[in-house]
């Protein structure tokens, strides 16, 4: 009689959810490089958020913060 161990089922839904979210096609982008219009826009939404979260922010992003600031 061949004793095989046995994992317990929470072990074996872990490997399975890994091994789900490795193939996945939501799996994480690689990164590449980016053009500079694509990093200014990138970081005008960072700090639109970042401008909209602040305490007593009556102007708008655009009036704030200038193009040529970012």
């Amino acid at each position: 009689m061949i004793i095989r161990p046995c994992l317990p089922r929470h072990i074996l839904l872990i490997r399975g959810i890994v091994l789900a979210a490795a193939i996945s096609p939501f799996a994480p982008v690689l990164a590449r490089d980016l053009s500079f219009d694509e990093r200014v826009r990138a970081q005008a939404a960072i700090d639109r958020v970042y401008y909209s979260h602040q305490i007593g922010a009556t102007r708008s992003f655009e009036s704030a913060v200038p193009r040529a600031v970012l």
